[in-house]
């Protein structure tokens, strides 16, 4: 479904995808077609002025290496393993291979990635993802204090390190 295009992908993502065929999940094998720039490059302002989300909490972060450092932590195995399901930086996941998430950053919006990550299933009822903020208490209240809103930063912020993601 596209419900919701519009606010989780950036515009650079979605022209990447619509106009040049772009794809993140090479483990599919349909893809985007391809119906050129002049039927469909107008319909990414369009999703973006359509799908508009409420304002997720991101908290003002002046000094983001400690929240890079929790993120680090967050998504490995001494955190929330989140690279037992997801692909990370071109390494297989052991389970089910989900996506890489070092190209997070590059194809979603900041206040969806907060939105998503505070309650998967409000966006895909049948995401395999579990929900590691429920009612927005984190889970790991040992890492930055169990702040929900800066763990989820954290994460962003040591996502935006893409392929050079340690």
């Amino acid at each position: 479904p596209l419900t919701h295009v519009g606010a989780k992908l950036k515009p650079e993502w979605m022209r990447e995808v619509m106009l040049r065929g772009g794809r993140q999940r090479a483990y599919l094998s349909a893809s985007m077609p391809q119906f050129g720039e002049s039927q469909v490059a107008h319909l990414v302002e369009l999703f973006a002025r359509v799908d508009r989300l409420e304002d997720a909490d991101i908290p003002d972060i002046s000094e983001p290496k400690p929240l890079k450092q929790a993120g680090h932590q967050l998504i490995g195995t001494e955190g929330l393993s989140c690279v037992a399901c997801h692909d990370f930086n071109g390494q297989q996941a052991a389970g089910p291979g989900a996506l890489d998430l070092v190209h997070s950053t590059e194809r979603l919006q900041k206040n969806w990635f907060h939105l998503y990550m505070r309650n998967p299933s409000r966006f895909h009822q049948t995401v395999i993802m579990p929900g590691y903020w429920p009612g927005g208490v984190a889970l790991r209240k040992d890492i930055l204090d169990g702040d929900s809103a800066r763990q989820i930063e954290g994460l962003w912020r040591y996502l935006e390190d893409g392929i050079r993601a340690r």
